[in-house]
């Protein structure tokens, strides 16, 4: 689901066209789009997430998807996707 177009279609989008680039080509449009489709992603994300009325992720306890999550989360905030993105509203831009 998202979680999974949160990982491969914009995080390691990213990393292969600005950190690798030198490898996989650089691509400064694709970064930008796949920054674009993350704020999208993850928005649909929380907003499902947030009906389910749980604190994790799959079912009643922690499990790897909190884990893959997480992760994600990280990694978009150690790239400075998150730095100001967060709105009032929970929303994210």
């Amino acid at each position: 689901g998202l979680r999974c177009e949160i990982d491969s279609q914009c995080l390691w989008v990213a990393r292969k066209h600005k950190d690798l680039g030198h490898i996989f080509g650089a691509c400064p449009d694709a970064v930008a789009a796949a920054q674009k489709y993350y704020f999208r992603c993850l928005n649909a994300f929380l907003t499902e997430f947030r009906s389910l009325g749980s604190e994790y992720l799959v079912g009643d306890n922690f499990s790897a998807a909190d884990i893959l999550f997480c992760h994600c989360i990280s990694w978009a905030n150690a790239i400075e996707w998150l730095t100001e993105a967060v709105e009032t509203d929970g929303t994210v831009t």
